[in-house]
């Protein structure tokens, strides 16, 4: 069964230039350790609301923990709003059972 992970995160307005290269740094950790490409992609509307995305993830709990760690020696934190903590939303498909 494939999971999904959604990070989305507030910057400081100021720090785009240095969260996207924070960023840059994670998801390329996160695709040496796992082999799963991460995506940028930001909000229309609001384009200090960034949200990383990771498809087909087979083992959720593994690269949970490549994700913490790469997040945290990747500098991201510095760039974050005082309101921006990064909230890490876990998805996965119905499979055969849509109600299990």
């Amino acid at each position: 069964m494939s999971h999904h992970f959604y990070i989305y995160y507030r910057i400081r307005p100021d720090a785009a230039a240095g969260a996207h290269a924070s960023v840059s740094r994670l998801t390329r950790e996160v695709e040496k350790r796992t082999g799963i490409l991460g995506h940028l992609v930001r909000r229309m509307d609001d384009p200090t609301l960034w949200m990383e995305t990771y498809h087909n993830v087979a083992d959720a709990q593994a690269f949970a923990a490549a994700l913490s760690e790469a997040a945290a020696s990747s500098g991201i934190d510095a760039h974050l709003a005082a309101d921006g903590a990064r909230k890490v939303e876990r998805f996965r498909d119905f499979g055969d059972d849509p109600c299990a």
